[in-house]
């Protein structure tokens, strides 16, 4: 049933209505939609948390890597350079 308001409010007459119209009808669980929608995403949104932090841990360990490896080799280069300059002014 759509409802202007809260649907929730509709829950007493909602069976009533429905009787009045098909009394075979069964009426059980009556829930908002929305409610609904979010009980059937529940899982999955959770997963896609899930996997969304472990993405950014992946990344901030590849970036220190990187970051590490960089630093490593600049240090390792910086000898070069001021061995050369070093020569270069005798």
């Amino acid at each position: 049933m759509r409802t202007a308001g809260d649907p929730l409010t509709f829950r007493d007459a909602a069976p009533k209505a429905v009787q009045s119209v098909d009394r075979d009808l069964p009426i059980f669980r009556l829930r908002a939609l929305e409610s609904l929608m979010a009980s059937s995403v529940a899982a999955r949104r959770f997963q896609i948390t899930v996997l969304g932090g472990f993405a950014v841990a992946a990344l901030i360990l590849a970036v220190t890597g990187l970051y590490g490896v960089m630093a490593h080799w600049v240090s390792r280069r910086t000898q070069e350079g001021g061995a050369t300059s070093r020569v270069a002014t005798c």
